[in-house]
């Protein structure tokens, strides 16, 4: 057997391959946090006062009258205060929500994927035997 001598062209072809990943594109912080206004009302308010006095008199003492007996009179005075109380109302609200949407983008690569040909030219070598015959 004799020893056969080649050489080999490698037919390459790259292949784009597209696809996708997540990017950050900004956000938003929400923060809830209490503040206190003071408050000025203006409230009327009711006093009561007990009062005692003594008034000369000068008159005689009646058949009825229990003038020697022993009593005691009670009478409480009252009065208003103002009392602040508090109650809570949901006045607003703050909604944070995402939506998303889909695109079709055109990709384009910036030069020609690049690919490896090969053009086999065939020779065909025609060989013509003419037998000639002997004489």
């Amino acid at each position: 057997m004799g020893s056969r001598d080649e050489e080999v062209i490698p037919v390459v072809e790259e292949q784009l391959v597209v696809g996708k990943r997540e990017v950050d594109r900004g956000g938003v912080r929400v923060r809830s946090y209490v503040t206190e206004t003071p408050v000025h009302e203006q409230i009327r308010l009711r006093n009561e006062r007990v009062n005692v006095e003594r008034r000369p008199v000068d008159r005689e003492v009646a058949a009825g009258d229990d003038a020697f007996r022993e009593r005691t009179i009670d009478m409480t005075a009252t009065g208003e205060e103002a009392v602040v109380g508090k109650t809570s109302h949901v006045v607003e609200e703050i909604v944070v929500s995402k939506t998303a949407d889909e695109r079709v983008e055109q990709i384009s690569t910036p030069s020609a994927v690049p690919m490896s040909r090969s053009n086999v030219i065939k020779s065909m070598i025609q060989v013509s035997v003419i037998v000639c015959p002997a004489q």
